[in-house]
């Protein structure tokens, strides 16, 4: 049987309710507790309390407790995958590297992609309405990629056609030469076109250097270096580039003059500094097609009233200027084409996956990947004080290292670059982040649906960052000191590791967030592992300014010089202050027997995580290893002490 009720039954209970409670708050107001009643009420307060402080204790140890075990957890696992990577069949005291990093190649690319992986999810986790402009602009990017299967040269080929109305000479046949009216091939508009998107060391190498907010100086010089069309490429170009059949020129024709134009070119390119300098208006510039040139590049600023064209090298001009009138118009806008294909890499036509549109994504939006890093990962930011103590005591064991076993090796300008150098955990203010990052990507517009519109425009926006053509750069109060924090090189590398990065003009070295990541680094790790990893990393990364001071030594012997100079500092960081008891907490938390087995993984967890970078090759930590003392006597290498007593 159903309950019910009626509204006028349902008024007078609640009226008789309310009747009582008006009874009991009468009753309440008039009550006068006994001495012996409050005494009583006291004394079970007090016990209340206690209990309660007593399982607040209780809370707080199972947790502490619980955090002991995930910190023993991290490390115990820490500990087990570096000795799992550890190649037993080759011996340490030779074949160091070899016994370290032959089993780390898979491993690393797991760690990339548990990178790429983190930052997917924050992107498909994060409300488009909680995500900053540039936080859309690199997801844009991301979604885009993931909707081509692989690099397609000739919808990026179509893309850059619409995008500045210009025809690539290599698809032109006699049939469609004249198709297309008010478009004029002519290879100096080509050149300065190709250069809004990162082409600026073919032919000419042009910079810019601001009198004021308006007004510059170009400088025009010589490229530094040709990196040289190959003979062997020309297969891989056919497959990427497929020409008409009837196309007015083919590879196989075009590959022969190119081989003897680079040939003249790096003939000329000897006649370096061989020249005057020269100052012109541009009305007064010598060549007309270095008009051409620069009118395009300058599109439409005033050139005449603000700018001011420098030739670094008036010879080199002369002799350039000889070369392209011999070799023609028409050969060299195809040259310039396959240069521009060569600049972006061939290794675009191999993508495919969503580790490589990540690592595509990271690569064009530096800033932007360590600003969404900083928001998977807030905890670093805690840790910032920590990492400055480890810096600081590196720079003071590498400074006591060098002054001890100097000989005469080290200038002086080294050790006053070391002592004065500056240091900063990420590689972005922490003040006003987010404001900043939004106007240095703020001529920056992307669609998901357009990659390769996206691809060319980070393509002119790295150009753009170089080149100071962003109005919004302006419109920074601190234009200089904002810039020295999102420093970035226009040349898109073919690798997307992050790591350390040194800014010689301000001697400055930085650590961008996204290092701090196992295996280099994790909070919950022991300073075992902190100091073998890290510091011995901040030690290889304080003589990024080293090499600039000591260019006549061989590229072998100052990886050599860094790499006993840094693990000897970290070796000495930790072992030198280490008591006796927290010897022992180690031995039983990695199950280890002595003092030589905790001095083993020491040097396994310093070299582990560098075995695919550049620096560390075979040769280099092997060196290494085979002249450090503390190395030789945790592994007790009898071969090479005796060498030592000789």
């Amino acid at each position: 049987m159903a309950f019910k009720i009626s509204i006028n039954s349902l008024d007078l209970c609640l009226f008789k309710i309310s009747l009582n409670f008006e009874r009991i708050e009468e009753k309440r107001r008039s009550y006068r507790p006994s001495k012996e009643e409050k005494k009583r009420t006291l004394v079970e307060m007090k016990i209340v309390i206690q209990l309660f402080l007593l399982l607040a204790t209780f809370a707080a140890l199972v947790c502490s407790n619980d955090d002991d075990n995930d910190l023993l957890a991290i490390n115990r696992k820490h500990h087990q995958q570096v000795m799992e990577h550890l190649r037993t069949d080759f011996d340490p005291c030779s074949q160091y590297y070899e016994y370290v990093c032959a089993k780390r190649q898979s491993s690393d690319d797991d760690n990339s992609e548990a990178m790429n992986m983190e930052i997917k999810e924050y992107l498909e986790k994060t409300p488009l309405e909680e995500m900053p402009e540039f936080g859309k602009a690199f997801r844009d990017f991301f979604e885009s990629c993931m909707q081509e299967d692989k690099f397609d040269w000739s919808k990026f080929i179509q893309r850059v056609e619409q995008e500045e109305n210009m025809k690539w000479s290599l698809f032109l046949t006699p049939n469609s030469s004249n198709r297309h009216e008010g478009v004029v091939l002519y290879w100096p508009s080509t050149l300065a076109t190709f250069r809004k998107y990162g082409l600026n060391d073919i032919l000419l190498s042009v910079s810019r250097v601001y009198r004021n907010a308006t007004n510059f100086w170009l400088y025009l010089d010589n490229p530094l270096t040709l990196d040289l069309v190959e003979d062997d490429e020309r297969h891989e170009y056919q497959q990427a580039i497929k020409l008409p059949p009837e196309a007015m020129m083919t590879l196989e024709d075009l590959w022969p003059r190119i081989s003897a134009f680079e040939e003249e070119v790096e003939n000329i390119d000897s006649l370096r500094w061989s020249g005057e300098e020269g100052t012109f208006k541009f009305n007064q510039l010598p060549y007309p097609w270095l008009q051409k040139y620069i009118g395009t590049l300058m599109e439409s600023q005033d050139i005449e009233a603000n700018v001011e064209i420098v030739i670094s090298d008036m010879a080199y001009m002369k002799a350039l200027d000889r070369l392209v009138r011999e070799y023609g118009n028409d050969f060299i806008c195809r040259y310039l084409e396959i240069r521009f294909i060569k600049h972006l890499g061939m290794e675009n036509d191999k993508r495919g996956s969503l580790n490589k549109c990540m690592s595509y994504a990271k690569r064009f939006m530096p800033m932007a990947t360590e600003w969404i890093y900083g928001q998977i990962h807030p905890e670093l930011i805690a840790e910032i004080p920590k990492i400055h103590e480890h810096f600081e005591q590196v720079r003071y064991n590498i400074n006591k290292t060098l002054h001890t076993h100097n000989n005469g090796i080290i200038a002086p300008e080294f050790l006053r670059k070391l002592q004065t150098m500056h240091f900063k955990v990420g590689n972005l203010p922490q003040e006003n982040t987010t404001e900043l990052l939004e106007n240095y990507y703020l001529r920056l517009k992307t669609n998901s649906g357009d990659y390769y519109g996206n691809y060319l425009k980070l393509l002119k926006f790295h150009r753009d960052v170089i080149d100071d053509m962003s109005e919004s750069y302006k419109n920074l109060d601190n234009l200089q000191a904002d810039k020295a924090f999102f420093f970035k090189t226009p040349n898109i590398e073919a690798e997307s590791d992050i790591h350390p990065q040194y800014i010689a003009n301000m001697n400055l070295l930085i650590l961008p967030l996204g290092v701090l990541r196992p295996p280099v680094y994790h909070v919950g790790f022991e300073n075992l592992f902190k100091v073998s990893s890290l510091d011995t990393l901040l030690g290889v990364s304080v003589f990024a300014a080293f090499p600039r001071l000591y260019k006549d030594l061989s590229i072998y012997a100052i990886p050599q010089i860094v790499g006993i100079t840094s693990l000897h500092s970290s070796f000495e960081t930790f072992f030198s202050s280490l008591p006796a008891d927290e010897m022992e907490k180690y031995l039983k938390m990695f199950d280890l027997t002595s003092l030589q087995q905790l001095q083993q993984l020491f040097f396994a967890n310093a070299i582990q995580h560098q075995c695919t970078w550049r620096f560390y090759k075979s040769r280099h930590v092997n060196t290494v290893t085979n002249h450090l003392a503390e190395f030789i006597e945790a592994y007790d290498c009898k071969a090479l002490k005796l060498l030592r007593k000789f």
